[in-house]
């Protein structure tokens, strides 16, 4: 040493063997820098920092015993994307020791060097090598104006900024969304002990060096980090961690035992990407066998998080799901993995209220009741208890509403509001017979009915009989209101007070549903609401409480009952205006 044909004057003359130049800096610095051992000894709580020659971090730390080195080679290396280079310096760490990385300072910028928005840019090169910066072991550091696009580069006599620089809000929210979430969890990246670093396997079979893939664990919690620094686009699997040293023996590891994820099919793994905030669900088995697979564009990144064991049951339903979304990430693996479970009740429901079969419920009775019978089964099937004679019981009421309409005699001409027999009427009545037997009382068939994600598929049904969107709408809240309501126009009926009867009116017209459907809003103190609207749903209310009372009555007293029927609505407009509608 030194090398020869380098340029060092004398060089030659002076030549040593390496290993002597090895002893002679072991015993050189301490004698001029005595800090390890002494500083060791008499304030042993003090931390060291070095500022070492650029790829002798390792020395320093190992050999003359700093805390912390500053590590140039991450910022050097990443900005001129020698990226087998800088995996290899990492590689070479955790072969000797992986205690050394975590004592590493990684920057992207310091005083001496040109600004990190002048080495990286603004863009996703600057944000995957940030992400790097943040979730490697080791102790991040952000240079001055680094999070807020500075540009003017500080010398180490700088006392004050000479240029008057605007913060890049728009680089500052990018670090709110992107880069802060994961600060907060450094304790789970800033150790080595769970530390594992993965080649990425394109699919020919090589190793792809410009892909950084690793993961690390704390307690229960597991990351898995994979940026690519490089502008080509790749793509390729996670699977085999490089070599490392436990307890003096160089090891590699699988991707499943560096997140501890069981070999087993009945087990699947969700996690989530803290970047795009979709969530992946994987089969265990597949992910130990056969690894992640993973698509990165140029300079892209993904950090997962959130992993989570799940073990599936008998119905498969996260077996069906992985397959249903073959790789693909959703925004909500759980709310997936219930729509997938109420597939079946919603096919089915879906089918017993198609116009066809709408049509031909009015006709055949077999044809309402066998549809019934398929609904209800499903229900069953999914684990929700049904009552076994609820569909001869659905029957019944199907032939008290026949009854109701087929007469035209039963009406009284006097009535404001007749009862039609038309196509948007008898959909009503059935959709309503349909949904109000769901649950095991009005509350909580509006609640099932809702918590199936039945909505849009009656909305859709009813938008196929040509009516406009906004009208199926009012419609589906109408049969809501009369499925949670169905049984009010009778209490309302008997009430024999006007304070009670307001009272009662005031109580339907506050919910949320019936404000919807009759369009209530407020004008300079007033509440107004659609008239028509509350005609409607009054009529509709008084048919369905008084359905039951067609088989309990001869058929020439329904004149008068509907006749009765229809005063007590009058009633009710009259309330409505004196409840300060």
């Amino acid at each position: 040493y030194p090398q020869p044909l380098s340029r060092i004057p004398q060089g030659k003359i002076h030549q040593t063997y390496t290993s002597q130049v090895h002893a002679l800096l072991l015993k050189e610095y301490p004698r001029r820098f005595p800090v390890a051992d002494r500083i060791a000894q008499e304030v042993p709580d003090t931390l060291l920092l070095a500022e070492a020659f650029w790829l002798m971090e390792g020395y320093f730390v190992r050999t003359l015993g700093m805390h912390r080195v500053y590590n140039s080679a991450f910022m050097h290396m990443l900005k001129a994307e020698e990226n087998q280079k800088y995996r290899n310096v990492l590689k070479n760490v955790l072969e000797f020791n992986p205690q050394i990385l975590k004592r590493f300072v990684n920057f992207m910028n310091n005083p001496d060097e040109d600004t990190a928005v002048a080495q990286f840019g603004k863009d996703d090169k600057y944000f995957g090598v940030c992400i790097l910066l943040i979730t490697l072991p080791g102790l991040p550091m952000f240079g001055h104006g680094q999070i807020e696009g500075f540009t003017e580069k500080y010398g180490m006599e700088y006392k004050k900024s000479y240029w008057d620089e605007i913060v890049d809000e728009w680089l500052v929210e990018r670090h709110k969304r992107e880069i802060f979430p994961l600060l907060s969890k450094r304790y789970l990246f800033s150790d080595v002990k769970r530390f594992v670093l993965y080649d990425f396997y394109t699919p020919s079979g090589e190793v792809n060096e410009n892909v950084f893939a690793y993961s690390n664990c704390y307690g229960t919690e597991r990351a898995l980090v994979v940026y690519n620094n490089k502008y080509e686009s790749t793509c390729g699997w996670i699977r085999t961690s490089v070599a490392m040293n436990e307890e003096g023996r160089l090891i590699q590891k699988s991707l499943a035992q560096g997140l501890v994820i069981k070999d087993n099919g009945q087990y699947y793994d969700s996690f989530r990407d803290n970047i795009s905030g979709l969530e992946y669900l994987r089969c265990g088995q597949d992910l130990a066998q056969n690894g992640l697979y993973a698509e990165l564009e140029g300079f892209k990144y993904q950090v997962f998080l959130d992993f989570k064991e799940i073990q599936d049951d008998h119905k498969v339903i996260y077996a069906r799901l992985t397959g249903f979304l073959n790789g693909r990430g959703i925004s909500n693996i759980e709310d997936a993995r219930y729509e997938l479970s109420v597939k079946g009740i919603q096919e089915r429901f879906f089918e017993m209220t198609s116009p066809q079969m709408l049509r031909d419920s009015l006709s055949h009775a077999d044809v309402f009741s066998q549809g019934m019978y398929a609904l209800f089964g499903e229900i069953r099937e999914c684990g929700y208890g049904v009552e076994s004679n609820i569909v001869k019981e659905l029957e019944y009421v199907l032939s008290a509403i026949w009854q109701l309409f087929e007469d035209a005699e039963v009406q009284s001409k006097d009535i404001i509001l007749p009862f039609e027999v038309d196509e948007k009427g008898w959909r009503i009545l059935l959709l309503w017979l349909i949904v109000h037997r769901l649950g095991k009382n009005e509350q909580e068939s509006v609640e099932l009915f809702d918590r199936w994600r039945l909505n849009e598929g009656i909305v859709k049904s009813i938008e196929m009989l040509d009516v406009k969107h906004q009208e199926a709408v009012n419609e589906l809240l109408l049969i809501k209101i009369l499925v949670k309501n169905y049984r009010w126009f009778e209490y309302f009926r008997q009430t024999t007070s006007q304070a009670a009867a307001s009272l009662n009116l005031k109580q339907l017209l506050a919910q949320p549903l019936v404000q919807e459907y009759l369009q209530i809003n407020r004008h300079e103190g007033v509440e107004y609401l659609h008239k028509e609207s509350l005609e409607d749903m009054l009529y509709w209310l008084s048919v369905v409480a008084n359905i039951q009372l067609v088989t309990k009555v001869k058929k020439h007293d329904l004149p008068a009952i509907l006749a009765g029927l229809n005063e007590t609505i009058k009633k009710c407009l009259h309330l409505a205006e004196d409840c300060g509608y």
